[in-house]
């Protein structure tokens, strides 16, 4: 059984102990929450803010244009971005964030209090995360509640239910607090640029953390060859960590001229990316990378919704399987198939011709 939560499922075992915590919180704090309502401030303007976004890194790379919002409804305010240690590279927002720190929950609270941030922010309304805003002794604690935990907040953001992209939700955070937020293209600030001349670049990555998001590598091999037997360009292929499988299924099909790359960290990577012409991939955190960087991309999606995590920049293009029973997999969800033949109905000669038209 499982307990629905906008589009987000949580199990009825999280649901109970997140409905049990909140009876128990909202009946401690229930005078001091009514009084906080009285009394609330409805403008401030905070001069320390610390932002929570501990998840994965195309989740990061989309909070940004809500980062810059913030900043700029703040301009005055000093930024600390908390993100998971593998991703702290890739808040590259110079002039706008001041630094970002590893907030591994239950060890850093002490030092984060420490820093006497006036506002502090969690963008996913995560339980653990609401109870690290809290003990960051913060007069100012806002989140989404829906998850338990509302009651250590001093505001509580509504949660629009219904198909909505991340990077709106993540604004809508920042328009509870600050009354508007213009929507961007997520962005990652990096010195490096296009060859000026010469024979275009095509990047491709096969990689996804799940079966779910993997068009099959055989069939960016197969792409990648013809990519460059027909003269489009030339392709490098980018291959991140622990995707042996990927790179030896990749290799069984491709041209062994065609170089791939699975030596790069996040920093370098994001040069590169900038460097393509056109990044082809998977729903994975390099393709907001690349979009991040300004490259035009084209994304695959097949059992995801690219209606919530997609590419949003005016020159991306989104494939998606014609299956009826697709998209099918909401953020959080395990996967519900093992076929997964959505993404097999999308064919090589599919995606080459949308590769074609948009170089």
């Amino acid at each position: 059984m499982e307990n629905k939560v906008g589009l987000y499922r949580l199990s009825l075992q999280k649901a109970l102990i997140a409905f049990v915590i909140d009876i128990v919180g909202y009946t401690i704090f229930g005078p001091y929450i009514i009084a906080r309502e009285i009394f609330f401030r409805k403008s401030f303007s905070p001069s320390s803010i610390l932002l929570l976004r501990l998840d994965h890194m195309g989740d990061v790379l989309m909070a940004t244009p809500a980062i810059i919002a913030l900043k700029k409804q703040f301009p005055s305010a000093r930024i600390t971005v908390g993100v998971k240690e593998v991703n702290r590279c890739l808040i590259s927002l110079p002039g706008i964030v001041t630094t970002t720190v590893p907030p591994v929950r239950w060890k850093m609270w002490v030092s984060l209090r420490k820093e006497k941030f006036d506002l502090v922010i969690d963008f996913k309304g995560d339980l653990r995360n609401i109870i690290l805003l809290f003990l960051t002794g913060s007069k100012e604690r806002v989140s989404y509640g829906i998850r338990g935990g509302g009651f250590l907040l001093t505001k509580r953001v509504k949660y629009i239910s219904g198909i909505r992209h991340e990077i709106d939700r993540n604004l809508d955070i920042v328009k509870a607090i600050a009354g508007e937020a213009e929507r961007q293209v997520p962005r990652y600030d990096v010195s490096a640029e296009k060859e000026a001349k010469g024979e275009k670049v095509i990047g491709i990555h096969p990689g996804a953390n799940s079966s779910s998001k993997r068009w099959p590598a055989s069939y960016f091999a197969r792409l990648a060859n013809r990519i460059e037997k027909e003269g489009l360009g030339r392709v490098i292929v980018f291959v991140g960590p622990n995707e042996e499988r990927v790179i030896n299924e990749m290799k069984q099909n491709l041209d062994p001229r065609i170089l791939i790359r699975d030596d790069l960290p996040l920093e370098a990577l994001a040069v590169e990316f900038k460097k393509l012409d056109l990044f082809i991939g998977n729903d994975s955190g390099p393709f907001h990378l690349a979009e991040a960087v300004g490259t035009k991309v084209i994304t695959i999606f097949g059992a995801t919704y690219p209606e919530i995590v997609g590419p949003v920049s005016s020159n991306s293009v989104i494939i998606k399987t014609k299956r009826s029973c697709a998209p099918c997999r909401m953020p959080g969800q395990k996967e519900r198939c093992k076929s997964f033949d959505c993404l097999k109905e999308i064919s090589v000669d599919e995606v080459y011709e949308v590769v074609k038209r948009n170089l």
